[in-house]
């Protein structure tokens, strides 16, 4: 027992104060340990003896001497010997930092969480002092320094608030227009003139306030009742109701799906003949409001009544009467200054801002993502992230047209955190106060049914890494969306939040803290601001496109611009054998059940059984010859099928090399593409390139390329419609929508508004109809890791994961989409009162109205510092 006591004393003693730092596979061993201790001390506790004073004197002593660990003593810092990242002393030894002295990291957290860093680097600069700590307390640490680097010089300032108060001033005078006509028949009513109407002020600086018919934001004048006070309308609805028109959209029943059980998701039980489809309704009325007779009753033509207790609404106004007259005034007089002024290069400035005929001929800055016969607009705007704005100028030009811009290597302006799995779950890791200590819950989607069911996060994560399949052995794909909510982002991820803001590409445009570009930076501190970002988006992905369950962005048209980093991306292999079998069997039920389901919509269109020849790896081939159709004219395999074996396609595709001999269509990702055959070479010769010349009307019979491409992580795959062409976009969706499945994959059976009902998604074969019969086609890219897309306002869009991916976006508002988010509030407003996108969360208006109050103030400073 002796020699018991004297290993037991030899033991290391553990600290266990941050338990909570660990991972699942720390908490586990130390639980090991814990449970070995406990069962080595009730096996001896009877043969402990008491100890002596003296003992108890010296174990005291040792215990205060660890309480002062981490004080000043006798002019010295005492340092703690746990491990900054793990908060332990027993897992081998440590590095001490000798920059600052203080902090200790073990071998075993270095080799988990910096495998990268050098023991000698760490020694002399460890992560803390690095920037890049991965323990909870540094990941969930905020550093708001990074608005100093985005203020631009004053002279900057100046000239764009010119530009702004010239590119608002039409928007403002028309607002100031509808309020004067709504003072106008004030007055008539009360048989005054304008000026001696009396409008009351009410203080709305902390609330947010919506017309409660057409749920759009309320920034100035409207209507109240004085009476409840629980009833605002809003000037655009009085218009409509004195017309006599129903306000604020058309009175729609919301179309319920009905959930008939997984077997039928996968084609187990079929109809027994093709359901019957009936005409959906289009899109609401555009003037507004609905042409049904309006049940509000007017007293005099002009008075309105509250639906609540039947009082007159009077009118009220936020900002003060003579607020915005008085800004519009201001404008005019400081843009009529400016133009008299001697700044020769204010409209030659100012009209650069718009232009639309800028050609970029450096081709290293432009990534082809359409064939269109014209090619104006074939290639998008493709720079490399830099934290100089000496693309600024560049980047106006092709956002001015309406076109998206991909950055290229945001990850240069980082410090290089990670966004994997496991250093997100270590930033939001929390624990519940049960025993068990079990992760807390999340709301996941199911991308097969679309429907929401709770899944612990650890479990999730183990998902995005490992993949899952449902008893069917189909790829089963789930994402976060939104989470965490925005207004924990910050508190969860704020490392992450940081490093996110200081990544993103033109940060005049995008910083949603200080970006003075961004309109949406000019609210006033203590308003009430639109849920703008950051938001994750964290979803699994599948190289191939499944048909269903894919993991995708429904087709969808934000209500501001926006931009989507992605962070992450991880490839899961979810294919063997016994599940590829089940896969193709699974796929000729779901065929079987288009067919007969989808009937009365072209369904000979949909690809047939024949048509699937074989699998190489995890990929499905069609056979473009068993569809009956010509293959795509334009297709090309950006990577290798099998692993890094080089694939060979014959097919009818034209062929183009970049400058650097890399084929630049990288429009396709990884598609089931109708391709005839497919050869894999397991051997590479030392020749990188056949020196194959650019054909593009030939059908070339086979085509051998030995070349090794870089390898290049591709996460996502994006489709980007122009805004002239949403009109047919809408009337092929309209057309065809009995082709496309939704909620518990029943087909879609409703359509109120094509793009914002986010009911469509469109694959390869109705991407191929759709240039065929409309003869529009999207911007078609992959987003690589470290690559930003920026998505003008307007555009419609969709995404589809290759991989698990974990993306980052955040909205904003720049000045040269201001119109195009006024018409899709509009849009927004017409939709029916129960539509998932009908409420109004940008206050465009309200946003410009601030910025011009802004702009007004600096171009006057500006004007007294040049007298």
């Amino acid at each position: 027992m002796a020699e018991e006591r004297s290993l037991r004393d030899r033991t290391k003693k553990i600290s266990y104060a941050g338990l909570d730092e660990l991972d699942d596979d720390d908490a586990e061993e130390i639980s090991k340990t814990t449970r070995k201790r406990s069962q080595a001390s009730s096996s001896s506790s009877a043969n402990k003896k008491v100890c002596s004073d003296d003992q108890v004197k010296k174990g005291k002593s040792e215990e205060q001497g660890r309480k002062k660990r981490g004080e000043m003593v006798d002019g010295q810092r005492v340092e703690s010997n746990n491990c900054h990242q793990c908060q332990r002393n027993d897992r081998g030894a440590c590095i001490q930092c000798r920059s600052c002295n203080r902090k200790r990291y073990c071998v075993r957290c270095l080799d988990k969480w910096y495998p990268d860093l050098e023991e000698a680097l760490i020694a002399e600069a460890c992560p803390f002092c690095r920037g890049i700590c991965y323990c909870k307390a540094c990941l969930r640490h905020c550093d708001k320094s990074m608005e100093e680097e985005v203020k631009p010089d004053s002279e900057s300032k100046v000239h764009y608030s010119k530009i702004l108060l010239r590119s608002l001033l039409p928007l403002l005078k028309k607002i100031v227009q509808e309020q004067d006509m709504e003072k106008q028949i004030q007055a008539t009513s009360q048989g005054l003139s304008i000026s001696d109407v009396v409008i009351d002020n009410v203080d709305c600086h902390d609330v947010r306030v919506y017309c409660d018919i057409c749920h759009t934001s309320i920034f100035d004048l409207h209507r109240r009742c004085s009476n409840c006070g629980l009833f605002d309308l809003c000037l655009t609805c009085c218009a409509e109701i004195r017309k006599g028109r129903v306000p604020g959209g058309v009175e729609v029943q919301i179309f319920e799906y009905v959930d008939r059980g997984k077997a039928y998701m996968h084609g187990e039980h079929l109809p027994s003949e093709a359901k019957k489809h009936k005409p959906v309704p289009g899109i609401p009325d555009k003037k507004g409001g609905s042409k049904k007779a309006s049940k509000w009753n007017l007293s005099n033509d002009v008075d309105i009544s509250c639906t609540t207790c039947g009082e007159l609404l009077e009118l009220v106004s936020i900002m003060g009467k003579n607020c915005l007259p008085s800004l519009v005034r201001s404008a005019e007089a400081i843009i009529e200054k400016y133009e008299h002024s001697d700044d020769p290069s204010h409209s030659q400035q100012f009209s650069s801002l718009n232009s639309a005929d800028h050609q970029c001929n450096d081709k290293s800055l432009l990534r082809r993502a359409a064939y269109r016969e014209d090619e104006g607009d074939n290639f998008l705007f493709c720079p490399e992230a830099t934290r100089n704005h000496r693309d600024l100028e560049h980047f106006q030009k092709h956002w001015s047209r309406g076109e998206p811009v991909i950055v290229r290597g945001v990850d240069k302006l980082s410090s290089g955190l990670r966004w994997d799995p496991t250093a997100l779950k270590k930033a939001i890791h929390e624990k519940t106060n049960s025993k068990k200590g079990d992760y807390k819950s999340f709301k996941a989607v199911n991308c097969l049914d679309l429907t929401e069911a709770e899944v612990e996060i650890s479990k999730f994560f183990k998902g995005y890494s490992k993949g899952r399949k449902d008893a069917s052995l189909w790829p089963e794909m789930l994402k976060l969306k939104d989470w965490p909510p925005s207004d924990l982002f910050e508190e969860r991820l704020g490392r992450h939040c940081q490093e996110f803001i200081r990544t993103l590409p033109f940060q005049y445009y995008t910083n949603p803290n200080c970006g003075f570009r961004n309109l949406a930076t000019k609210l006033p501190e203590d308003s009430l601001k639109p849920d703008l970002g950051p938001k994750t988006y964290i979803a699994y992905g599948h190289k191939e496109e499944l048909g269903r369950g894919d993991s995708v962005t429904k087709l969808h048209c934000d209500m501001s611009d926006a931009v989507n980093i992605l962070s992450h991306a991880e490839e899961v292999s979810l294919v063997n054998k016994k599940q590829l079998d089940a896969m193709k069997s699974l796929r000729k039920k779901h065929l079987a059940q288009d067919e007969l389901e989808l009937k009365g919509y072209n369904a000979k269109h949909l690809p047939s059984d024949k048509s699937i020849r074989k699998a190489v790896g995890n990929a499905l081939i069609i056979d473009s010859k068993s569809l009956g159709k010509e293959p795509c004219s334009v297709k090309c395999i950006p990577e290798p099928v099998a692993g890094d074996l080089l694939a060979v396609a014959n097919s009818k595709v034209p062929d183009e090399k970049a400058s650097s001999g890399e084929c630049i269509n990288e429009r396709v990702g990884a598609e089931s593409l109708p391709v005839a055959t497919l050869k894999v070479y397991t051997r590479r010769p030392k020749k990188m390139d056949a020196g194959i010349s650019p054909c593009s009307d030939k059908c070339i019979p086979e085509i051998k390329v030995y070349k090794r491409r870089p390898k290049i992580n591709r996460g996502a795959l994006w489709d980007i419609f122009r805004r002239e062409d949403v009109p047919k976009l809408q009337e092929y969706l309209c057309k065809h929508h009995g082709e496309f499945r939704h909620t518990f994959c029943s087909p879609v059976e409703q359509v109120i508004h094509p793009i914002h009902d986010q009911s469509f998604y469109l694959t390869f074969e109705h991407k191929r109809k759709l240039k065929e019969e409309f003869g529009i086609e999207p911007w078609t890219f992959e987003q690589s890791v470290n690559e930003a897309v920026i998505i003008p306002a307007g555009c419609p869009h969709q995404v589809r994961n290759l991989k698990s991916c974990t993306k980052v976006a955040v909205d904003f508002v720049s000045l040269e989409n201001v119109p195009i988010c006024i018409q899709l509030t509009e849009e927004f407003r017409r939709l029916p009162f129960e539509h998932r996108a009908k409420e109004d969360k940008l206050e465009v208006k309200k946003m410009a109205i601030y910025a011009a109050k802004e702009a007004s103030r600096v171009s006057i400073y500006g004007l007294s510092m040049k007298s």
